[in-house]
């Protein structure tokens, strides 16, 4: 690592990035003791390469989640006190670098985001005043539209190679597009948002007027079984976020949606269907008690 940074030699430093990476993924809280052997290095990567030219983006992009694995591997540990003053200062570098925006071919915005979701579960109530400005990022994504348009395959394109072509019964050839790039966007907004309420646990409960709403609506998202369980498990954290006093009456509300959806899926024999809204409902009454 010291040589690829030092002589900026990019293949060598991202051969050392991706084994950091591993390591990290695999030691967990025994990765504790080369914490403060490998930060600095991170630091330095993100203070000088610059982000004008793709390689040095993926560069970049590569560190900041190499750094994210570090951050959960000493979320590990049972005392985080001496590697938080590190992870507060990467949080404030990656948070005014997300401010001032990224093209959008970048990938160091992804890896932002998802560093941030990391240093969210970590610093729990520290990550306070870095959380309304992360939420309103993942939310503009959240809300994307994918434009899922089925039409016929027939019927002249300015691009007749976009989208691919299904036979659908009664129909005949039918041409299905769908916008890629917001489709990873939303998912990968739900994962966050997954992933941060079940990291901050209680902690969360400040943000759920926030995130309800959203996550609520696509509880059934018909369009992608990705968002849709994303949006399952961000609820059942909800519930435990918001506490007992509240969460057997937010539970009833929703009730419905579990119920509709299961008895849908029976009438359509649609058996996944049906196991993934009975998995998440036993997985949700457990998060009631």
């Amino acid at each position: 690592m010291r040589i690829g940074v030092q002589s900026k030699s990019e293949a060598l430093t991202i051969e050392s990035l991706n084994l950091l990476h591993s390591m990290c993924n695999v030691l967990l809280a025994e990765f504790a003791p080369f914490f403060n052997d490998f930060m600095p290095y991170m630091k330095e990567i993100l203070n000088n390469v610059g982000s004008q030219t793709m390689p040095d983006k993926k560069l970049r992009a590569k560190a900041i989640d190499t750094i994210a694995a570090i951050i959960i591997a000493v979320g590990d540990c049972k005392d985080k006190s001496p590697f938080a003053n590190d992870i507060k200062e990467i949080t404030r570098v990656l948070a005014e670098a997300l401010h001032a925006g990224f093209s959008d071919d970048d990938p160091q915005d992804e890896s932002v985001k998802s560093c941030l979701t990391e240093s969210a579960a970590f610093l729990q109530q520290d990550f306070a005043q870095y959380m309304e400005f992360l939420t309103a990022y993942l939310l503009k994504d959240a809300v994307l539209s994918i434009d899922l348009k089925i039409e016929n395959a027939d019927v002249p394109t300015a691009n007749q190679d976009e989208g691919y072509k299904v036979k659908v019964q009664g129909l005949g050839e039918q041409r299905v597009t769908v916008n890629t790039p917001n489709l990873v966007k939303k998912t990968s907004a739900f994962g966050l948002i997954e992933r941060i309420a079940e990291s901050m646990g209680k902690a969360f409960a400040p943000f759920i007027a926030q995130f309800l709403p959203i996550v609520r609506e696509h509880m059934k998202f018909e369009h992608s079984h990705q968002i849709r369980k994303f949006a399952l498990k961000s609820f059942k954290h909800i519930l435990v976020a918001i506490g007992e006093d509240n969460n057997i009456q937010l539970f009833q509300e929703e009730l419905a949606t579990y119920i509709t959806s299961i008895t849908d899926g029976f009438a359509k024999f649609d058996q996944k269907n049906v196991k993934v809204y009975m998995k998440y409902f036993a997985e949700t009454l457990k998060a009631l008690n």
